[in-house]
């Protein structure tokens, strides 16, 4: 509750022309109808650096922005003015580092026609946006381990931008798989989880091997085996990371066996595991997966203790 004598926002005032939302505004005042007014120059200065960082987000450099207070006894409108600044547009782009990636490809990225259907405005979202697009093509030639720096370049005068963009590409890992019959290279490839991690080490290595042996898994391969391992190149800047499967045999369920259950006969268990037989006419596949038997596990434990055991 506010305090005794405390001034009290009665309204705010938003005077901004069409191009921006007045609610937009609103959302990033902390000022609301019945609450204490902060009138201290920090307080305001924290106000108005909100509502600058907001417009140039949406792309408006050179904004200024204006916080005054009307105050009537223990109440206070509040007048927040607006004036709008300018779109800044990318002039050019200064590239180091890329050798394995045409300029081309900076121009394409930083250039497409997004805010508006207009192509080059610098704007936080543009310049996220082609760093992405960029780094996945890095990551779709090999370079997983390819970092980007931007740094910008600001012409108040003539309202423009000009970008220096550092690449740092790091070794190039191409990806080969032997010995898998049943799921095609371009599928064992879109498991890998190198571009989502940016990183080839030993703890993505392990999660490639446990997503493809569970694919296989799910193809009724249960005893697949996946090895990588690295073969070194006379470059020096590229290195070949092959995966050695071996698919094994398919294994289907037969037939589901219950040991030492006296309290419940096997059909009332087999109603409550996931697990299934393998049955043509019916569909069933019957394969036996590691994640299922766990969670078959879990529901028979969890059957006998609803029933007191």
């Amino acid at each position: 509750l506010d305090t005794p004598g405390a001034i009290v926002v009665r309204r705010v005032a938003i005077d901004a022309d069409w191009t921006v939302l007045e609610s937009d505004i609103r959302r990033r005042l902390s000022y609301r109808r019945g609450s204490r007014v902060k009138m201290g120059e920090e307080d305001v200065r924290v106000q108005k650096r909100a509502l600058l960082d907001h417009l140039e987000r949406r792309g408006y450099h050179d904004s200024e922005v204006e916080i005054e207070f009307d105050v009537e006894g223990h109440e206070a409108t509040v007048n927040v003015r607006l004036d709008i600044g300018h779109f800044y547009l990318i002039r050019n782009i200064d590239t180091e580092g890329n050798d394995n990636l045409s300029d081309f490809w900076f121009y394409v990225d930083f250039f497409q026609p997004r805010q508006f259907g207009l192509s080059g405005l610098y704007l936080p979202e543009v310049v996220k946006a082609a760093r992405r697009e960029l780094l996945d093509r890095y990551h779709d030639a090999g370079f997983f381990e390819a970092k980007l720096e931007i740094e910008p370049r600001i012409d108040e005068a003539n309202r423009s931008v000009d970008l220096r963009v550092i690449v740092q590409e790091g070794k190039r890992t191409l990806l080969f798989f032997e010995g898998n019959d049943v799921i095609a290279d371009h599928e064992l490839e879109a498991m890998t989880p190198f571009s989502e991690a940016r990183s080839v080490d030993v703890v993505e290595l392990d999660r490639t091997v446990a997503l493809i042996r569970a694919a296989y898994q799910e193809r009724g391969y249960h005893h697949a085996t996946v090895r990588p391992h690295i073969v070194p190149t006379p470059d020096r800047g590229v290195r070949h990371l092959v995966f050695e499967i071996h698919e094994g045999p398919v294994a289907r369920v037969e037939r589901i066996r219950f040991l030492g259950n006296k309290a419940f006969t096997d059909d009332e268990l087999s109603d409550i595991v996931g697990t299934q037989t393998f049955n043509s006419l019916l569909g069933r596949p019957g394969f036996a997966l590691d994640a299922q038997l766990d969670a078959d596990t879990q529901s028979l434990v969890s059957h006998y203790h609803e029933h007191g055991f």
